[in-house]
């Protein structure tokens, strides 16, 4: 028995699932169809696009930062990185409002909009 198939046999054997800690873009179409399926996920939808936008903006200024050596885009890398921190941070405070209030309102369904 050669050191190869032992380490197959024995990552063959591991539980390798993951569990996501933010529904995936994925299981926004797998849900539930419908309106209600679509509202149910459009607001962790809004989220993951938001903080990927600001993650890919704070990256490309931050290479822009480090290769540039004029002055002016430097600073303006800096204040555009600032942005998106900021951008971040009103997503978070958003979502921590929301959730504070009623968080319900995140998992939104259709009897929860009508008023009967």
């Amino acid at each position: 028995m050669d050191l190869s198939n032992l380490i197959t046999k024995v990552y063959a054997a591991a539980d390798n699932t993951v569990v996501p800690l933010v529904p995936s873009v994925g299981s926004a179409v797998n849900s539930s169809a419908g309106l209600e399926g679509y509202l149910k996920n459009i607001f962790p939808l809004l989220i993951q696009l938001g903080v990927a936008i600001a993650i890919l903006s704070m990256t490309y200024w931050g290479l822009r930062i480090i290769i540039s050596n004029v002055p002016g885009f430097q600073a303006e890398g800096k204040e555009r990185m600032m942005a998106a921190l900021l951008g971040l941070g009103i997503l978070l405070i958003a979502y921590l409002i929301l959730n504070t209030i009623n968080p319900q309102i995140l998992k939104m369904t259709i009897s929860s909009l009508g008023g009967n």
